[in-house]
């Protein structure tokens, strides 16, 4: 396998994931990061989508060109996050003024010509954001501290953003709130189960009936006091390994970049209602198009839907690659053959991932492809799934263990997973795929294995 690939998931879609690749071929990333990639993109694989970039060593260069900027220029965290705020103010700013207008009434020019606008925001924002996550800089950066730090709680506490991530804003929320503030809190939060394709979503009543459970004060008060306390943790840390003004600089980064992860899903899921619900639904409505094949559709097949030309993608569910290069979308209907890969990964008992929250722990197992299927979940199982996102938060306060195929020290499932002290083991690879609902396994994320102990008939 000569390409380099970070995440994958379901269900099969396209856009907008896609953008997070517009620049990788360009001058723009040569000039920001000193090389570029050959090919980007995404491929699905049995209904399961892939971000790929190729050949390997281009992003091996990137990572150890990101890296060497990290560590001997100290003005480039301020550079990243000054850069990452006014993208985001400018998206939102877009996306209020734009959620004004009644969208059935505009042409099929101006319509398409909206999509575009969201697009490039979309991009700006996520760029240079994937480089340093994608790329899996942050773990790079996470390893130069564990040969120092070497108990995982000192870690964890240790790369934690001391900004309080929004899923725990959101519960302090609620905690602090009562039955009559629910209008307001759905005002403030009702886009947080949204994901690139849609949502199970959140009325009112949910609210209410968040607000009406008995409130953990304890739970309130950690919440309350989260960045104090993580500021004093981290400093009696640095002192407790006696770290130096290189390794203090590289925490400071790490949680800066876990800041950013977090407050880049935040501005994104704000956006995805006006996508889904202004934009593709009038997509869907004029061109008689099932929203799930738009997603597979690149912009200028959407443009010729627009002007009535009729299109059969039901393939594109099961396989099929597309990359981009200069700026333009190659569609491949079949997988070439630089991405084709086999693995092996029958009857196997044991799966090795990260330990990434501690804890061990039995049950029985239920697969989460998508948070759509977290409603079928049972309070006390094991939540499996490629990788986690928002949208799962519902999963996760069903679950005494979490399990992903991807993720490194400060992805979603990992960041979730230690506040909710749930024991979770990521980059297991093919966990959702060997495991199968109803599986009773044990989850030991002190040593990242997860062992098959019964399998459901």
């Amino acid at each position: 396998m000569n390409y380099y690939s970070t995440r994958s998931r379901y269900p099969a879609m396209i856009f907008p994931i896609i953008f997070y690749h517009y620049y990788l071929d360009s001058p723009r990333v040569i000039k920001d990061f000193g090389y570029r990639i050959n090919k980007a993109g995404v491929f699905i694989k049995n209904g399961k989508r892939n971000d790929f970039f190729y050949p390997k060593n281009a992003v091996f260069k990137i990572q150890k060109n990101v890296l060497e900027k990290i560590i001997e220029k100290p003005d480039y965290i301020d550079y990243v996050l000054e850069k990452f705020k006014k993208d985001g103010k400018k998206f939102l700013a877009f996306i209020k003024i734009k959620d004004k207008l009644n969208l059935s009434k505009v042409d099929n020019e101006k319509l398409f010509k909206i999509y575009q606008e969201y697009n490039k925001f979309f991009t700006e924002l996520n760029y240079p954001v994937l480089i340093l996550i994608a790329f899996s800089v942050i773990d790079k950066l996470g390893e130069k501290i564990k040969e120092k730090v070497t108990n995982l709680d000192d870690l964890n506490s240790l790369i934690k953003s001391d900004k309080l991530p929004y899923l725990l804003e959101y519960e302090l929320d609620i905690l602090s709130s009562k039955k009559q503030d629910a209008s307001k809190l759905y005002n403030k939060w009702y886009w947080v189960p949204f994901d690139y394709y849609g949502a199970n979503k959140w009325t009112m009543d949910d609210f209410k009936k968040e607000l009406i459970k008995p409130k953990d004060k304890e739970r309130a008060k950690y919440l309350k006091n989260y960045k104090k306390n993580n500021q004093r943790n981290t400093q009696e840390i640095i002192n407790k390994y006696n770290l130096n003004e290189e390794e203090v600089r590289i925490i400071k980064f790490i949680k800066l970049l876990n800041y950013l992860q977090d407050e880049r899903k935040k501005v994104t899921n704000i956006s995805y209602p006006f996508l889904q619900e202004k934009i593709i639904k009038e997509f869907t409505k004029r061109t008689d198009i099932k929203s799930e094949i738009l997603w597979l559709m690149t912009p200028q097949e959407i443009r010729d839907a627009l002007k009535g030309r009729k299109y059969n993608l039901e393939e594109r569910k099961e396989s099929c690659a597309i990359e981009i290069h200069n700026g333009k979308f190659i569609v491949h209907e079949k997988i070439p053959s630089y991405l084709k890969t086999s693995q092996d990964i029958k009857n196997r008992k044991m799966i090795k991932g990260m330990p990434a929250s501690k804890g061990v722990v039995s049950g029985k197992v239920k697969i989460c492809k998508t948070s759509k299927e977290i409603e079928k979940m049972k309070k006390g199982q094991v939540l499996v799934a490629p990788t986690t996102s928002p949208d799962y938060i519902m999963g996760f306060k069903k679950a005494i263990a979490v399990v992903t195929d991807e993720g490194g020290l400060t992805c979603h499932a990992a960041v979730v997973s230690r506040e909710m002290r749930l024991p979770c083991v990521i980059n297991t690879k093919f966990a959702s795929e060997i495991l199968k609902d109803g599986d009773l396994v044990e989850v030991d994320a002190e040593r990242g294995t997860v062992k098959i102990i019964k399998k459901a008939k």
